[in-house]
Formats: C-alpha cells, structure tokens, sequence
C-alpha cells in the first residue's frame, strides 16, 4: 500500500516537476556525466600510452627487480574501469559493449599482433568468452592474470567487423606500475591511494592531466614525477607520519588542550612532510629523467608549469604540489637550468 501510495505521488508531480524544468536538467546532467565520462576514458588511454615505454624501458626494469609480463592492452574489465558501479547500458553509452578492447599500447606486444581497439574478444586460449553482462570481462581479467603469473604467451580470438581471427601475444616485462586517472578537477597527482593499489598505483588528477595534454613531454615528466614518489616509498612514509600526527593530535586534545591545537598539528605535519616529499621526488625525478633517455630540463618546465598555473603554491608552499622558490633552486642546483 506504502508503494502503491508513492507511485501515485510521483506520477501527480511529474507534469509539475516537467513544466519546471527538473527533468531537462537531470536528463543535462545525464549527458554532462557521460560527457566527463568520455574525456576520462580517453585521458585514461593517453596517459597509459604514454607510460608504457617508460615502464618497459630497461633501466626502470633495473629499478623495480625485472617487473612483470605484460602484454599491452586494456580490455573493458581491466580494474580502473569500475564494472560494478556500472551498469551495461552506462557502459555502452559510452561506446564500450562486453569483451570489448579499450587501449591498445604503441609499441607493445599487442600492437605488434595486431591487437585494435574495439576489437571484442570472443576466445582466450580456447575458451568461449561468455557474452552476457560483465562476467565475460571478468573471465577475461582472471585467464590474463593466470598468463601473466605464468609468463606465458596468449592467445586471443577476436571479433572485427563481423569477422573472427586469433592473435597470438608474446609477454614483456613491465614494471608494476599502472597509470590511473583520477577524477579531481585540481592540480595534483596521488600516489597515496587506497591501501591495495598504493605500491603500484601513478594516479594523475584530471586538472593535472589537462594542464599538461598538449605536451607529451610534459605529460612524461608528470608520470616521471609520480614514479620518483613510488621508488622513494613517499606513500609508505606520509601513512605513518600522518598516523603519528593524529596520535599526538588526540593526547593534545585529551589533556585539555581543545581540537584547534590537535588539527594545527595534524595541518602542520602534513604541509610540512609534503614539501618535503616534494623536494626529494623532484631529484629522484630527476634522476630518472636522464635514466630513461629523457630532458630533465623538460621536468623543470613542468615544475615552473605548475608554478605559473598556481600562482598561489609559490607564495604559500603548500597544496598538493606545493612550488616555491626554494624547490625551483633546488631543481636548479639538481642539475636543470630553470
């Protein structure tokens, strides 16, 4: 009776809730949605692209104990692209249907097969991928891991254009770091994500990503910039600094001492080991620059990006890439001309 009765009610203020114009917006914001979706998925792609030589190139391979096999493509179950939060007609709205290649890498082994985005893959070593829904996707992700594990060749049967062919890829090593997007509009990049995806994890905001997609170099630095932190255990290090500021935050606030000196306190720790952090993967970044046969003047470009972007970094040092001075000299004296 409870529902029959909210039916009713519904329907009663549909034509209202029309004439003022709320079903136009929702249906605006729909699309908008859609829209952000799109322009993630392809920055998703883009940087993904561009980390792969990075993370293939032998003397990153040196610095993270050989890596893992690859093969160099994403398919529409790959973890980043949250199945479960979506349902099949989201994801086809966007153009992604079940099995379904979303990111082929130029220069990996699949590209080398003839691997294609859009390509829908139907067999994976003989098997039949099940079509409905996001198990088939699922299947997938779990044969590629069992491959992987086993460092062996794969072989794929895909459909193109209503026809059918196997595609045999052979595995590189990879480091094991994977290029996530994230979907914050500020300048910033994470490498302190959850927990399971921490020690592997190149997360770059969307602000960052576009104050940075026409430059390809540009866009190298930034992933160079997001490595430097993960080969220096910056996200292990800020876990445990940030445990300890809330401790004694806490005892502050227990002897009588109110919350504002407890938050200044945990405010303080973690402005403070930031621009820390900052200064350390900026050499390391550095570093890896010219071990990846890059320009570190191209990261200093990015570093004085960031600085002219927000203006406001330089004066305070603080936010999530905080840029002053003293780090623009530091970066100089590490061996960029600034």
């Amino acid at each position: 009776m409870r529902v029959a009765s909210r039916l009713m009610a519904m329907l009663v203020l549909l034509p209202a809730l029309a004439q003022a114009g709320v079903l136009d917006r929702l249906v605006l914001n729909k699309d908008k949605q859609l829209q952000m979706e799109r322009e993630a998925a392809a920055a998703r792609a883009r940087i993904n692209a561009v980390a792969w030589p990075l993370l293939t190139h032998p003397n990153l391979l040196a610095q993270c104990e050989g890596g893992r096999p690859a093969y160099g493509f994403r398919h529409r179950g790959t973890e980043g692209y949250e199945l479960e939060r979506k349902q099949d007609q989201d994801l086809e709205a966007m153009g992604w249907v079940p099995r379904q290649v979303l990111e082929v890498y130029p220069g990996s082994p699949a590209e080398a097969a003839g691997l294609q985005v859009g390509d829908v893959i139907v067999g994976f070593d003989g098997r039949r991928i099940r079509k409905n829904s996001y198990k088939g996707d699922n299947r997938i992700t779990e044969l590629l891991a069992e491959a992987r594990e086993e460092g062996r060749a794969i072989e794929l049967e895909v459909e193109r254009s209503g026809a059918r062919q196997v595609l045999r890829i052979e595995p590189v090593r990879v480091c094991d770091f994977e290029a996530i997007l994230g979907g914050t509009a500020g300048i910033a990049g994470a490498h302190d994500l959850p927990r399971k995806l921490r020690a592997r994890a190149i997360m770059v905001d969307i602000g960052l990503y576009r104050l940075v997609a026409e430059d390809e170099a540009l866009l190298q630095a930034v992933i160079v910039h997001e490595l430097a932190h993960q080969f220096l255990d910056h996200y292990k290090v800020r876990g445990m600094a940030g445990t300890a500021a809330r401790v004694t935050g806490t005892a502050m606030e227990y002897a009588g001492m109110g919350g504002t000196p407890g938050l200044l306190l945990k405010l303080g720790t973690r402005v403070a080991f930031k621009a820390g952090e900052e200064r350390e993967a900026d050499l390391k970044a550095l570093e890896l620059m010219r071990s990846l046969d890059l320009n570190p003047e191209v990261y200093v470009a990015f570093v004085h990006r960031l600085a002219e972007a927000r203006p406001d970094l330089v004066a305070s040092g603080v936010g999530a890439h905080p840029v002053n001075e003293e780090r623009l000299a530091a970066l100089r004296a590490g061996g960029g001309q600034g």
